[in-house]
């Protein structure tokens, strides 16, 4: 009888052991990982996929005793709800059943043969999440996929907080360490050029939040580093790449223990302006930007309404970018501003746009300078900030080339544009432009040519010509 007792007695201790390792079982965990870039039901609006990735970038799935919440915004039963299924007999059509296998094939995800699906009663208004728009839940792998009303996948993953528990400092370290260094000197189209042969690293995505990257941006990052401004100031070119292809490229600062100091965003550029895409409006964003060998910064921000935003920043000594006032002496009179920042220059329509239009043979010679020319005022602008008296004069042409191959290799190339200089030209004579990047590009070092109202720039291996557009050539909208 004893024994008996004894029996049951480890009996009910091991029952309620069990039961307590059941109600004490960890939850697991899903995190947001991204939305599908397409839908397969033939509908599909980049609002409608941005509203459903700034509604849930921030939320988990937790899964214990049987109960599926969603975080902060509803439960549903896990385990009474959820049934064993092939694709197939989920969608029931083969024709759907493809289009689905598509977009997880997109987002490379694997399909399983079975997936477990968990239904969201959205026909009962009783049930804690009818409201949402999540349709059914599909676990596959490490993967918990909410299919929407709108069709595009609401994807959670298990392993994006483990990835980021991954990420301390040593492996981070070891990560920029192992990335390419490039020159000082940078501008928006040696960034572009760089993009071009692939000379920018891809840094792994579980790295966002080390980089204050939010979750829902940016499908791929690449970066590179520049020289170090000291030995606890580490500057990075970090680019955050859109499904889109287009992307937002910033300048990192890091201390000498590779924590983020300070960060500037330097090109970032969105839709077009009058007309929509393909009108004849240019890109809004940041659109250029120039970082020097000493760590001068110039970006330039052009808004819908066609005026552009001059900022310039220098970094200080902590490690902080510093922004420092801009002054024109090309304008004296600018439009008010509102919220612009209160150092930059702010330029108006007008004068964004009245600039020097192009005939480059070779786009990287000129692509860092925006040229604006008066001659009834004799006046000469650069980056619409540095002015330069001119003066128009006429010579003999031999004797202005002073070199009969280079006379002969002009002659024929002026002729290509239909202008004759056998005999004589005109030219501009530039005063005090010596410590400018124009100089390379200029005979004798301060003169140009200018014939047929355009201001030509020739050498033994350049060509290239300018010409200032009429006031209603301009490509701004009038008021």
């Amino acid at each position: 009888m004893k024994l008996e007792k004894i029996f049951f007695k480890i009996i009910a201790v091991l029952f309620l052991l069990i039961n307590i390792a059941y109600a004490t079982e960890p939850p697991e965990t899903w995190y947001f990982y991204k939305v599908s870039k397409n839908t397969a039901l033939d509908y599909e609006s980049d609002s409608e996929r941005e509203r459903l990735i700034d509604k849930y970038s921030e939320t988990k799935l937790i899964l214990i005793d049987g109960e599926l919440t969603v975080d902060k915004i509803c439960t549903m039963p896990h385990e009474t709800t959820t049934d064993i299924k092939t694709p197939l007999s989920y969608w029931k059509s083969p024709e759907l059943t493809d289009k689905y296998k598509k977009i997880f094939i997109e987002e490379n995800i694997l399909l399983e043969n079975q997936i477990e699906v968990t239904k969201n009663n959205n026909n009962n208004e009783n049930y804690p999440c009818f409201k949402e728009e999540f349709t059914d839940l599909i676990k596959t792998g490490n993967f918990m996929v909410f299919m929407t009303k709108p069709g595009y996948l609401l994807i959670f993953s298990e392993n994006v907080e483990k990835d980021l528990s991954q990420s301390n400092d040593k492996s981070f370290s070891k990560e920029l360490s192992q990335l390419p260094i490039i020159d000082t000197s940078l501008n928006d189209y040696d960034l572009y050029k760089l993009d071009e042969e692939d000379s920018l690293k891809e840094i792994p995505v579980h790295y966002k939040k080390y980089l204050d990257i939010p979750s829902y941006e940016g499908e791929d990052i690449l970066a590179a580093k520049l020289p170090s401004i000291s030995s606890n100031i580490n500057p990075y070119i970090i680019s955050y790449v859109m499904e889109s292809g287009e992307r937002d490229s910033y300048l990192y600062l890091f201390s000498d223990n590779d924590k983020v100091s300070d960060k500037l965003l330097i090109f970032s550029y969105r839709t077009t302006t009058r007309g929509g895409p393909g009108g004849y409006g240019l890109p809004v964003g940041y659109r250029y930007f120039n970082i020097d060998k000493n760590y001068s910064i110039e970006r330039r921000q052009r808004f819908e309404d066609e005026t552009i935003e001059i900022q310039h920043y220098q970094v200080n000594q902590n490690g902080k970018f510093k922004e420092i006032p801009v002054t024109s002496e090309c304008y004296n009179q600018f439009p008010p501003k509102n919220k612009h920042s209160s150092k930059s220059l702010l330029l108006s329509n007008f004068q964004a746009n009245n600039y020097l239009r192009s005939y480059l043979e070779n786009k990287d010679n000129f692509y860092d300078m925006t040229m604006t020319l008066n001659i009834e005022e004799n006046i000469f602008c650069l980056n619409y900030q540095r002015s330069f008296s001119i003066t128009l004069n006429k010579i003999n042409s031999k004797k202005f080339f002073n070199n009969e191959n280079l006379y002969q290799q002009q002659v024929e190339n002026f002729k290509k544009v239909g202008i004759d200089i056998s005999n004589e030209l005109e030219y501009i004579t530039f005063q005090n432009i010596e410590n400018t990047r124009l100089t390379n590009f200029l005979l004798n070092g301060n003169q140009a040519i200018y014939m047929d109202n355009k201001l030509f720039f020739v050498g033994d291996n350049y060509f290239a010509f300018f010409w200032q557009p009429k006031d209603e050539e301009l490509f701004y909208e009038y008021e």
